[in-house]
């Protein structure tokens, strides 16, 4: 009997990020199979949540153990031969691309299996390639949001695990998450998927992704507490210059969260 590995002599390539793609490709590499993880500038944004060393957290370690990584800017044209000598080397490639930036990137399946006939390609999203949303983007708290998988759990409700995915006029897509109810404490946050940038409102920070690199502006207070000083205070002094937007835009937000509500109990995309 062989007393090799199962995936021994296998050689990955990964674009992944978060968890399905990566945790797929951890569990190649402890079969034995050789892993290069391809990463933003900036890495995966899972190394910057409660780090225990620069850019290394657990929630990275327990989803990238055993691969080698890639820093590598996938837009730019240096960075083309790189890529096609890497999938050339490959026997595997694995991404969970936001619907539609791996053809914009000339890494879907279609395309590489033109180009490296030999190459097995795994790709997932969060709502497939068919049907009519198909092409919105989505992690984890999506999909349980959208399936009902919470709904066993005590004192459940709205406030525990919510999702809002919006498209506006401009083609770009966000997603507005909250989920208060994990175990690992709550988390809101924002994300707003533009054609060359990422942007991530959580955690008491802004995160941008561009294609050459990532930046992170820390906001360095809690953002609902000076929302409501800034209020007080025009209210006591008459003095209005600490509030951001005029209550016409604040009648716009409330629209958005009526539509959303809205879009949840008819199960229906709600326009405006």
């Amino acid at each position: 009997m062989d007393s090799k590995q199962p995936f021994h002599g296998i050689r990955v390539v990964e674009f992944g990020q978060f968890v399905s793609v990566p945790f797929c490709a951890q569990l190649l590499a402890e079969g034995g199979a050789e892993v290069v993880k391809v990463e933003a500038l900036g890495g995966d944004p899972t190394r910057v949540l409660r780090q225990i060393a620069p850019l290394e957290t657990r929630t990275f370690i327990s989803r990238n153990r055993g691969k080698r990584s890639l820093p590598l800017a996938l837009r730019a044209v240096a960075a083309r031969p790189v890529l096609d000598a890497l999938l050339g080397w490959a026997d595997v490639v694995l991404m969970n691309f936001r619907p539609g930036l791996d053809r914009e990137l000339g890494l879907d399946p279609e395309t590489l299996k033109g180009r490296y006939p030999r190459l097995i390609c795994g790709a997932v999203t969060a709502f497939g390639k068919r049907g009519p949303e198909a092409g919105l983007a989505g992690m984890d708290t999506v999909v349980q949001a959208r399936t009902g998988l919470m709904e066993d759990i005590p004192n459940y409700d709205v406030h525990d695990a919510s999702v809002a995915n919006l498209r506006f006029q401009s083609g770009a897509v966000a997603n507005i998450t909250s989920a208060c109810m994990l175990s690992a404490g709550g988390h809101v946050g924002l994300d707003l998927y533009l054609k060359n940038q990422v942007l991530r409102l959580a955690s008491g920070a802004l995160t941008i992704d561009r294609p050459n690199g990532r930046e992170v502006i820390e906001q360095g207070n809690n953002p609902t507490q000076a929302e409501d000083r800034a209020f007080l205070q025009a209210v006591q002094t008459g003095d209005a210059t600490g509030i951001r937007c005029s209550y016409a835009e604040a009648v716009k937000t409330l629209a958005v969260t009526l539509a959303a509500t809205q879009s949840a109990i008819d199960g229906r995309v709600v326009s405006l």
